[in-house]
């Protein structure tokens, strides 16, 4: 189901978000955590992506395992910023395979270390480009966050506050 869906139907709605275990031994004690918050009865669960996406596979296989083993709707997040179109076409079709319906498209942050952000020749991906990079895509299956507050690219709240209800209102409307 969609998360936009979940609105509007006459009850609460809550999600958990999770951080990716690190090591095989937090994966268990995760899987037991996320079985025990099942219990809750949460609408949707998301799974944070890493910085960079520096965990991206096992984020996604993470994901399609509470997706598909654990049965919580889950929503994967998509960190752009490091990320060509080409890149973010593949792992939106990744996303697809394992059942999950529903993206946290977000710019990120750049990583301290590994790749840096492409701005030439249009092969970056933003979280308002998604809708062009995918065919298949939808906007109205991305929960579309905002975070108003200064930021090192736009030190002025004003400003940020203005782009980024700007910015959602895109990625939500597409």
């Amino acid at each position: 189901m969609r998360i936009p869906e979940l609105f509007g139907r006459g009850k609460p709605v809550f999600s958990f978000e999770f951080f990716l275990p690190k090591t095989a031994e937090d994966m268990a004690a995760f899987r037991a955590t996320v079985i025990d918050l099942k219990s809750l009865a949460p609408s949707f669960v998301t799974l944070t992506y890493g910085a960079g996406g520096s965990a991206r596979e096992r984020t996604l296989e993470v994901a399609g395992m509470i997706q598909r083993e654990l049965g919580l709707e889950t929503a994967a997040h998509l960190t752009c910023i490091t990320h060509t179109r080409a890149e973010i076409a593949g792992i939106l079709k990744k996303i697809e395979a394992y059942g999950i319906e529903n993206i946290v498209a977000l710019r990120g942050d750049m990583p301290k270390e590994g790749p840096r952000c492409r701005r030439s020749s249009g092969s970056s991906a933003t979280p308002p480009t998604l809708s062009a990079t995918s065919p298949r895509a939808s906007a109205s299956r991305w929960p579309s966050p905002a975070i108003p507050k200064a930021i090192p690219r736009q030190p002025r709240r004003t400003t940020t506050c203005a782009g980024s209800r700007r910015r959602s209102t895109r990625a939500a409307t597409g």
